[in-house]
């Protein structure tokens, strides 16, 4: 095998597991998140809490919390979903009623850091050489 092809067989395999762990960091990512609902809705079936209903359309998002005792907070119209405060216990049944794409814990989004450096360029001299 000559090296050139070894060096393909590794390029492929590290491509390859990459896009493996990116898959499961983002199948555990999203597994977590619904996770917590679910516990609330198995340990504390009558706690209240506070989660983003996304349907395919707000009205749709709305009159579908409404119907499960959901407590509207806000309209979130650009994504097509609500603010509400609802049982979790009633969390599992709306997520099955037609129009809904998926019912989300709300949790707080902090803004990143993101460090940035500028750069100028600053001529101190000026020097023409007629582009000889």
């Amino acid at each position: 095998m000559s090296m050139e092809s070894n060096h393909n067989i590794n390029g492929r395999f590290i491509i390859r597991f990459s896009k493996l762990v990116i898959v499961s960091v983002m199948i555990g990512f999203m597994l977590s998140q619904a996770g917590a609902i679910r516990l609330y809705a198995q340990s504390m079936p009558r706690r209240m809490v506070d989660v983003i209903v996304v349907a395919n359309d707000l009205p749709t998002a709305a009159a579908q919390a409404r119907r499960f005792g959901g407590e509207h907070i806000r309209d979130l119209g650009i994504i097509n979903a609500v603010h509400v405060r609802l049982p979790a216990h009633a969390i599992a049944a709306l997520e099955r009623r037609p129009g809904i794409r998926r019912v989300v814990e709300n949790r707080p989004v902090q803004i990143g850091k993101l460090a940035m450096e500028t750069f100028r360029d600053q001529f101190d001299t000026v020097a023409y050489s007629n582009n000889d």
